[in-house]
Formats: C-alpha cells, structure tokens, sequence
C-alpha cells in the first residue's frame, strides 16, 4: 500500500467528523484525482454499485451524469464536504449507486457501445 491509499484508508482518524465511515459496506466511494482524463476506475464503480464522487476533470461529468457527486472545486475542503454529505445520507447513497449502475450498464456496457457503434455505422 502506498502513502496516498494508506492516507486515504486510515483518513478517518485524521478527520473526527469521519470516525465511524471509514470501513462501512454501504460507504463505498471512487475518488479519481487530478490527473485522470479517461475516468475508467469511475465506469468500474459505477457499474459495481458503487456510489461515486469525483473530481471535475476530462470525462468524469460525462460519465457520472446525475448519478454521482462531481466535485468542482479541487480542495481538500470541498472533497471532505461532498464525502460527508454522501456518507450520511444513507437512502442519498443507495440511490445513486444504483442509478450509476443503471448508467453504466445502459450506455457504457459492451453491448450498448456495440448498438451504439452499429447504429453509427448505419448513418
């Protein structure tokens, strides 16, 4: 485990406010950084169930749509904000992960980027 996931598993106890959601099952979040224009680890939580928050770089609003948190300001602060905001609503986060499932399945799936392709070629 590097630094930043060691970070980023143990962040709870550097946060108080975010003691007790570190290890929750239902609490699962993608964060994609700075650094990432092709958001695929994104595509991969979503279509997992996964309820999404991520940076506001290359594709990542496309993908999310309505389904997730995209957060635009690039701030620890802004980052802690919508992770709290998810973690502690509950029936939020449900909702979300299963509409990022739907999402991923319905236009990002081997067979909607095969009916969408055939359908392009057929212009």
């Amino acid at each position: 485990m590097d630094q930043r996931e060691d970070y980023i598993t143990n962040m709870s106890f550097e946060r108080p406010e975010l003691q007790g959601f570190s290890r929750c099952d239902d609490a699962r979040l993608i964060l994609v950084g700075r650094g990432t224009n092709d958001p695929n680890s994104l595509l991969e939580g979503m279509a997992c169930g996964v309820c999404c928050v991520a940076s506001d770089v290359g594709g990542v609003r496309e993908v999310l749509g309505d389904t997730g948190v995209v957060v635009a300001d690039d701030t620890v602060s802004a980052f802690a904000d919508a992770l709290l905001r998810v973690l502690r609503d509950r029936d939020q986060r449900t909702a979300m992960a299963a509409a990022g499932r739907a999402r991923a399945v319905a236009l990002f799936s081997a067979a909607a980027m095969t009916d969408a392709t055939v359908a392009a070629a057929a212009i």
